[in-house]
């Protein structure tokens, strides 16, 4: 998308740029600007370390079919560092959810699939799939849970990807 300086200054001055950054983009970049550029998601990467724990936001895949997310590029407490393997995977994370992923916990409230949850392993060490809750930047890796590789018929965030993709590919007019 088109970032200039005005667009730049606008969003450094949102009130709730630190409190929730994805609003204060998606108020800046409206998906009326998406459509115009033939951009079906936006991730804001942020230079801010935000209030409070999280690293990355987006609203989700459902009930609405948001378009917008936020990744933090600065370290934030002891286990964000902001290396280069935090910043991607806070960023996978947030995109994956764009696509409804999950987390590695069951959501009680929704009537999507329960298998597009993350998955954690060993290798001898624990490693977990990138949309896993608990971000450990020594754990965390890039990848996505699926049925046949790191996760199983319960933990498939690469099913769900494939299931959405043609809906996400079709946000913009």
């Amino acid at each position: 998308m088109a970032y200039t300086d005005s667009r730049r200054v606008q969003l450094s001055n949102q009130p709730d740029i630190l409190s929730n950054p994805v609003a204060a983009f998606e108020r800046v970049y409206p998906n009326s600007d998406l459509d115009l550029w033939a951009s079906d998601l936006a991730l804001y990467v942020g230079g801010y370390d935000a209030d409070g724990s999280a690293q990355g936001l987006s609203y989700g895949y459902y009930p609405a079919n948001h378009r917008h997310a936020w990744a933090q590029m600065v370290p934030d407490d002891l286990w964000y560092q902001g290396t280069t393997h935090g910043r991607r995977c806070v960023s996978i994370h947030e995109l994956g959810h764009l696509f409804d992923t999950g987390h590695q916990d069951l959501d009680q409230n929704r009537t999507t699939p329960s298998y597009r949850r993350a998955c954690q392993w060993f290798d001898p060490l624990p490693k977990i799939s990138v949309t896993y809750s608990f971000f450990n930047e020594a754990m965390s890796t890039t990848e996505f849970s699926s049925d046949n590789y790191h996760g199983d018929a319960d933990h498939d965030n690469a099913r769900r990807i494939r299931e959405t993709k043609w809906t996400v590919a079709n946000y913009h007019s």
